[in-house]
């Protein structure tokens, strides 16, 4: 399932075109968390997203020299539900109007943007005994 999302994740960056165009694109915030051997990472998020409490960092992928944007795993022992809330209020909370999917309690999904584009997506999905979050910034 994984690779799945992770295939659909990056077919989602590479329809993004990379013409500097007027669009009005969402500011990105650079945070360091702690990575899984302990140290410090840096990782660019789309505002006004944040990590999720207490998860690791588990891969970034970084497309921005090709126009699209950034693909961040992260992973929690709390559930997909949980997760959801989380960000839904988040970006609520920030008056980011977003798409919120909840397909079963192991796999969800929120998007958020002017057009697939532009934005952000959240892949979240429960794999055993944790939850990865997938999040895709689209890019400039």
């Amino acid at each position: 399932m994984r690779n799945l999302l992770t295939l659909a994740a990056l077919a989602m960056l590479a329809s993004c075109g990379s013409e500097n165009d007027d669009r009005d694109d969402l500011a990105r915030e650079t945070v360091e968390p702690q990575g899984t051997d302990g140290q410090a990472t840096s990782v660019m998020l789309p505002e006004p997203l944040t990590l999720y409490p207490g998860a690791k960092i588990e891969d970034q992928l970084d497309f921005s020299m090709t126009g699209a944007g950034r693909v961040v795993t992260q992973r929690t022992g709390e559930s997909v539900e949980e997760v959801l809330s989380f960000y839904e209020k988040q970006l609520a909370d920030a008056g980011v109007e977003a798409r919120v999917t909840r397909i079963s309690p192991e796999m969800g999904s929120i998007t958020a943007g002017k057009d697939h584009n532009r934005g952000f997506a959240l892949a979240i999905n429960r794999e055993g005994n944790e939850t990865e979050i997938i999040v895709t910034d689209l890019g400039e």
